[in-house]
C-alpha cells in the first residue's frame, strides 16, 4: 500500500441506515460518555450522493427542508466544517 487514498478507508461503512444509526448510538454512548442522549437523539438522514473524485458527500438538495419549524431545535453533524445549520 502506498497510502494513497483510493486503498484507504478514512470511515467506516454502513449496509443500511439502521447500522449507520447503531454505530452513531454506540459510539455517542460509550466513547463519548452519553448513554440517555444516544437513547434520546433524533436522528434524521438526508439524500445525497458520494463523489470519489472528492472523497466526500453532497447532499441532493436543501437539507434543512427535511426538519419542520416546530422540531428545528438544534442540528449535530459528524463534520461540521462541511456543514453547519443553526437556527
Amino acid at each position: 500500500p502506498d497510502g494513497s487514498m483510493e486503498e484507504e478507508q478514512l470511515a467506516p461503512s454502513f449496509a443500511n441506515r439502521e447500522e449507520q444509526e447503531a454505530y452513531i448510538r454506540s459510539w455517542l454512548a460509550e466513547e463519548a460518555g452519553m448513554p440517555e442522549e444516544a437513547k434520546e437523539l433524533n436522528i434524521v438522514f438526508y439524500p445525497a450522493r458520494y463523489h470519489k473524485y472528492y472523497n466526500s458527500i453532497f447532499a441532493l438538495g436543501e437539507i434543512c427542508d427535511l426538519i419542520p419549524d416546530e422540531a428545528a431545535d438544534v442540528c449535530f453533524l459528524e463534520e461540521p466544517e462541511h456543514l453547519n445549520w443553526y437556527r
